[in-house]
């Protein structure tokens, strides 16, 4: 009875070892995946445009203070990007994960990552001048049935 207890247990720790195992390597296939689509690298101008809209927005606040606060802003990327795994992992299979490092590694692959952070600011801006129109639009709609006066 106690041979069997002990093979159960060693079974059931196998398991889970070999569950724990799995899931780090998926953790570790992801991390890599962000690693690849330079995540952090495209993470680092979005950090100062915003940084920027704030120093517009606060033009009395010292320089040295948004300096501070980029360098924090930019040393904590790993934290974001740590925060980001568990999102691959729940929509994106290991297979899923496995195809997209090998598509990343491709040359098509490391061109999107090459050309990705001019394709997103310019996307920006067409977005931008598309919200704009839509905005004048909405309240030039708003002003015709009575709902907005200057």
């Amino acid at each position: 009875m106690m041979k069997k207890r002990l093979i159960v247990l060693f079974l059931l720790t196998g398991l889970t070892f070999s569950a724990y195992s799995q899931t780090d390597t998926k953790k570790e296939k992801v991390v890599q995946l962000l690693e690849l689509m330079g995540s952090k690298k495209n993470m680092a101008p979005v950090m100062d445009q915003v940084m920027g809209y704030f120093k517009k927005g606060f033009p009395a606040v010292d320089s040295t203070f948004w300096d501070e606060a980029s360098k924090e802003a930019n040393g904590d990327m790993d934290n974001l990007l740590n925060s980001l795994v568990p999102i691959y992992e729940k929509y994106y299979t290991e297979s899923d994960i496995d195809e997209l490092v090998k598509f990343y590694n491709s040359p098509v692959g490391k061109k999107v990552i090459a050309v990705m952070p001019q394709v997103l600011q310019e996307s920006m801006v067409v977005g931008s001048e598309w919200g704009k129109k839509m905005a004048a639009h909405v309240l030039e709609k708003m002003k015709e049935k009575g709902y907005y006066k200057e």
